[in-house]
């Protein structure tokens, strides 16, 4: 078994290596030029949609009128389901911490 996770791990080490390296920046670069340089043509709109002025048409009212209602009503809901910060994510046994 032990060997087995030392294959996997020598397997995954190379695949995360430079192949996955050459396939993810190689894959940037193709669309990159395949969209002919849109990603950095339209940065500027970007960066504005993002820290620019907020304007037009609020998020709730692109809701149909007959979900509108139950909008803040399922925020609530979300909002019960989390637990509270204070609660570790991980139990204490999974992490040998404890």
């Amino acid at each position: 078994m032990e060997q087995a996770v030392t294959i996997l791990k020598q397997i995954s080490g190379f695949l995360w290596g430079w192949p996955a390296l050459i396939l993810i920046a190689g894959t940037g670069i193709y669309l990159t030029l395949i969209l002919r340089f849109l990603p950095l043509r339209q940065l500027g709109f970007g960066f504005k949609q993002m820290f620019g002025p907020q304007t037009g048409v609020a998020p709730s009212a692109l809701a149909p009128p007959w979900l509108r209602p139950s909008l803040p009503l399922s925020a609530q809901v979300t909002s019960w389901a989390l637990p509270p910060p204070s609660t570790p994510v991980v139990p204490e046994h999974w992490c040998g911490c404890g």
